[in-house]
């Protein structure tokens, strides 16, 4: 059974940090593939001030980073979400994915800060029939994550290093990470106040700030 990294969000831009947490999850989670998802009209956050050509792009640019690392082409980008009409919809990109890898091990990358809200989600309940989750530690600790979710999810959760056998489907896995030192909202202010945030390009790669500077992006 091989096993699929899914790592979904607006990425305007995609950082240092995203790129991080995808490779530390590939390697730590002897992923055969990670696939990097970017959002058309995420239903919890604002419209990206970028466009959705640009956004695939970037990730593009980073995953060809990445893969130049010695990887392989183990990362890729799906414009699934960023093709389909409307809100992106975690369970809509769920059933594609599951059809896409019938018989694999998915594993949806998210923040705690994002899964807390999984409440709210579009068929919450029926995300888990078709991947299993893993969530890093953002601005909410596990403590009150934990605290929040309903006994059915409670029972799925495990941290991680003790997940050892992988599941299809089912597991939501706690990922502790070092905080990331930036976020995309910072740096697109950063781009707006100054030209080209040339002590700001450590945060990015270096495709994806060169490609920011060139087509002028978030100088409003």
């Amino acid at each position: 059974m091989r096993k699929v990294g899914l790592f979904g969000g607006t990425f305007n831009p995609i950082h240092l940090g995203h790129a991080r947490l995808a490779y530390n999850v590939y390697n730590d989670f002897e992923l055969d593939e990670l696939i990097f998802i970017p959002a058309k009209l995420p239903p919890h956050k604002e419209a990206p001030c970028s466009t959705p050509e640009d956004r695939y792009n970037m990730v593009q640019l980073a995953a060809q980073e990445l893969n130049a690392q010695g990887l392989n082409g183990s990362f890729s980008v799906s414009d699934f979400e960023l093709k389909a009409d409307g809100i992106s919809y975690t369970y809509l990109t769920l059933i594609e994915q599951r059809r896409l890898f019938a018989e694999d091990a998915l594993y949806f990358i998210t923040g705690s800060d994002i899964f807390i809200t999984i409440e709210s989600w579009q068929k919450s309940l029926e995300l888990f029939e078709l991947s299993n989750f893993i969530v890093v530690n953002r601005d909410v600790s596990f403590e009150k994550l934990l605290s929040t979710l309903p006994q059915e999810l409670l029972s799925k959760v495990v941290e991680y290093p003790a997940y050892k056998e992988p599941s299809k489907a089912g597991d939501i896995i706690l990922y502790m990470m070092d905080a990331l030192k930036t976020s995309s909202s910072a740096l697109r202010s950063q781009f707006a106040k100054s030209d080209g945030i040339k002590e700001f390009g450590e945060d990015l790669l270096e495709s994806v700030y060169k490609y920011i500077v060139e087509k002028k992006l978030y100088e409003y």
